[in-house]
């Protein structure tokens, strides 16, 4: 068998998710032809996949060696040096494949995220706008500009270009129904389809009720199963629809998604700041973990990692709770785990005479009762951050160096989403989340001295 035939059966076994199989033939080709920079692109690729960055590196190198004016190539190398946190010498990897396809928008593209990864908002800003101008349907230059927009509270032209996400082809072909694009709602009946992840719906539920305020008769919000109790105490929905439930083709005048309803209704979020909290916990919850939870130190809830399937969640998310351990000499504090295992796993919580609820967290309804009971919660840009905010409850939330998220405006410590409650704790260096946690201990420190006799 030749090497072409053995790279074709790489390519087979990789794309039916045979790794282990696909692994053995890329190899075996490229024992018999070296110079098979398909087969070394292939390799690479996989041996990403596989979290090998340093073997997958080696193969994306020698396959640009073999095709220097291979673009895919070019730019697989450069993400890889990106999720490896080698910042400057993917933004000048980006540069020299400009150099060889200046026409090629995404190249502008990720050159514009590289720029935004050093801090250059001005020159990420022209890269996005550049790869538009070559290309107008581009949906990822258009999102990226969109979130380097909304970053900057630039709200009317973020929202414009933030339509470029991807809407959920399931809703648009289940709904026999139009889409709502402003059109007057006087006694009709509007139903608010489900987007992206937790928190995402947490914060933009809120927009419900300025439906209810231009007439709506009717107000259908669609959610995620474990949101449904929690989002049955939002004002302005008549009702709560999980994916589970029967979802109506027909019926309703109009739908629309949440994260469209800024653009549609209120670009800027600080008028809806009167209107925090907007969710609330259930009170007989409520009074069991008042009861549950040890009483006489201040609360602190702690989450140190988000969903793992978000696209930055090797930057946003801490790799191991022990990073947070100096939080519990920097005061006498109580601190209370917020974050649920994944299936499978157990939560290593590293506070000793800590509390874990867990356990007995089934949805959000019942993490909502055990936040309200809390003084203080810290954590990373997950839901629980969107979930304390919609509470009204204090919160400080750890941000990543890399790919910070536009909801927590650039080089502010304060949001606009959730005023009065909510500071940003930045990393100044990628991946660094000791100076961040040294951060956190010295206004811990400061709380315990202020409430401290005299």
């Amino acid at each position: 068998m030749n090497a072409i035939d053995l790279y074709n059966l790489g390519t087979e076994c990789m794309q039916r998710g045979d790794t282990s199989a696909a692994e053995n033939y890329f190899t075996m080709a490229l024992a018999q032809d070296p110079q098979l920079a398909e087969a070394h692109a292939n390799l690479a690729w996989l041996l990403e996949t596989l979290q090998r960055a340093t073997d997958a590196e080696h193969h994306y190198r020698e396959a640009m060696a073999l095709q220097p004016d291979a673009l895919p190539i070019a730019l697989n190398l450069a993400a890889l040096l990106r999720t490896t946190q080698r910042l400057t010498e993917a933004h000048a990897l980006y540069r020299t494949t400009l150099a060889r396809h200046p026409d090629a928008p995404e190249v502008w593209s990720s050159l514009g995220v590289a720029e935004a990864d050093l801090g250059h908002d001005a020159r990420a800003a022209q890269c996005f706008r550049t790869a538009l101008t070559l290309a107008p349907d581009f949906r990822a230059a258009r999102y990226n500009l969109a979130c380097l927009l909304l970053g900057q509270q630039r709200w009317e032209q973020g929202w414009h270009h933030f339509e470029a996400r991807q809407t959920p082809a399931a809703l648009a072909e289940h709904f026999q129904f139009p889409r709502w694009e402003g059109e007057d709602l006087s006694g009709k009946w509007l139903l608010i389809g489900v987007e992206g992840g937790y928190g995402d719906l947490l914060q933009f539920c809120r927009y419900a009720s300025l439906l209810k305020a231009r007439g709506a008769a009717r107000v259908t919000l669609l959610c995620h199963p474990p949101l449904k109790r929690l989002l049955q105490t939002l004002h302005g929905v008549d009702e709560v629809l999980d994916w589970n439930d029967a979802i109506p083709r027909r019926g309703p005048d109009y739908w629309t998604l949440p994260m469209s309803l800024p653009r549609l209704c209120q670009p800027d979020p600080t008028p809806l700041a009167a209107a925090i909290p907007y969710l609330s916990a259930d009170a007989t919850a409520l009074q069991h973990w008042q009861q549950r939870l040890p009483g006489g130190k201040p609360r602190i809830g702690i989450a140190w990692q988000g969903n793992p399937l978000h696209a930055n969640d090797a930057n946003r998310s801490l790799p191991t709770a022990d990073y947070l351990a100096p939080l519990a000499l920097a005061g006498t504090f109580q601190f209370v785990n917020l974050q649920k295992p994944a299936d499978n796993e157990t939560t290593v919580f590293p506070f000793t005479d800590g509390v874990d609820p867990m356990p007995e967290v089934e949805d959000f309804a019942d993490t909502a009762a055990v936040l309200a009971t809390l003084d203080l919660v810290i954590c990373v840009d997950s839901a629980i951050a969107h979930l304390a905010g919609a509470l009204g409850i204090p919160c400080w939330v750890m941000l990543p160096a890399i790919q910070p998220d536009w909801r927590w405006p650039s080089g502010q410590d304060t949001t606009p989403w959730y005023p009065g409650t909510h500071r940003l704790f930045r990393q100044r260096s990628p991946g660094d989340w000791h100076e961040v946690v040294q951060a956190l201990c010295r206004e811990l420190m400061t709380l315990d001295t202020e409430r401290s006799p005299q």
